[in-house]
Parts: C-alpha cells; structure tokens; sequence
C-alpha cells in the first residue's frame, strides 16, 4: 500500500457538537443591591451575616479585617458524540480520535466585572461535579472580560490533550463536560450583574472507514 500517506488522506474533520455554558450573577445568592460592595469588618472569621450572600452558595473569609465572598459555582452538559453527530458512524473502529482544537466561544456578555479563570473538567456521565474524583482537569478558559464577545482556544493542561483524545475515541460512551470557577468580591468591588453565555465547539480528527 501507500503507508502513511493513504492513512493520511483518509482523515477527516468531525464537529465537537455544540454545549451552552451559562454564568449567571443571579444564580450566586447574593444579597446586597447593585453598586458597590460593601466593605465589612472582621476579626477572625467572616460571618456572612449581615447578609452578603446566602451561606449555601457563597464562603466569608476575614482578609486583612474585611471580609471577602468566594462565590464557586460550576456547570455541565452532557455530550454524546455518536448519537449528536451521525458523521461517527463514518469513523473507523478502534481508531484514536484526535483533538484538533476545542473553542470557548463568548456568545453574549452583560457582566459588569470579568470572570474568574474557568477551569474545563471532562467526566464520566455520572459525575456531574468537579470535585468529585471522577472529573479530570482538561483545560482552562483565561478571564473573560465584562461585556466582550469573543471566540478563544481552551488553554489545555499538560496532560489534557490525551485525556480529552480518550474520551473522543469512546464516542459510542456518554460523557459530561464540566466548566468551573470561583469568583472572589472584595469590599469596594462592583457587586456583580449580568451574565455571559458561552458555547464549547472544536473539531475533532479521525480516521474514515
């Protein structure tokens, strides 16, 4: 045969299907009106009473006498490339599926304040968390600043290209993508408003029957 040149003409690009990711500030539990957060001292602890925020979605810490909120929040989507993109059943058995890019793309913006770094976990379908042991930190997606739209590569770990390369070449198995982050407000900060929405999207590399 040909050797690696047939293999090579028989790779094609397949689409990563489309996950929404939505950053939500009204999601984040806190309490005080839009303007300036306020600033609250504190002597060893940071009760977040009175009330900043609601305790079950938002952590005080005392730094430096004042208090500061960590807001985590974390989302996932579901994805399951076989039944989402028929151009699988086109890919042959057994073969590696490579990774040829995988994008973070800013769809809408009305955030105040830019984002923490986002942290991009990839996960069997029952695990839904980033905590949990199952999830393997694939990548990140840099500050996105308030109010811009935009289209950026997920920044990859050393080890997340293989990782995100073995989940793609089990298509036939359900997976979830999970974005996380912290989000840390500080007294004299802006009180966070707004959202943003985003979308991973990629192509993917493989080798036709």
């Amino acid at each position: 045969g040909c050797g690696l040149l047939s293999s090579n003409l028989d790779d094609f690009e397949l689409a990563l299907p489309e996950k929404q990711f939505v950053v939500d500030t009204a999601q984040w539990g806190l309490r005080v009106p839009p303007g300036e957060f306020p600033s609250v001292s504190c002597s060893n602890s940071c009760v977040v009473d009175p009330p900043l925020c609601d305790p079950a979605t938002c952590v005080g810490a005392c730094v430096n006498s004042t208090c500061e909120i960590s807001v985590p929040f974390s989302l996932y989507q579901p994805v399951n490339l076989a039944l989402e993109n028929p151009e699988f059943e086109q890919v042959d058995q057994g073969a590696r599926v490579r990774v040829k890019e995988i994008l973070f793309a800013v769809t809408e913006n009305t955030l105040n304040v830019g984002t923490p770094p986002l942290q991009v976990f990839l996960a069997p379908f029952a695990v839904v968390t980033p905590d949990d042991p199952g999830a393997q930190h694939v990548g990140d997606i840099l500050p996105i600043p308030a109010g811009q739209v935009y289209t950026g590569r997920i920044q990859f770990t050393t080890e997340g290209m293989i990782i995100a390369e073995t989940y793609m070449s089990a298509y036939s198995e359900a997976f979830n993508f999970i974005v996380a982050g912290t989000a840390l407000i500080r007294g004299g900060d802006p009180v966070p408003t707004g959202r943003v929405v985003g979308n991973i999207t990629g192509t993917l590399i493989a080798d036709r029957i």
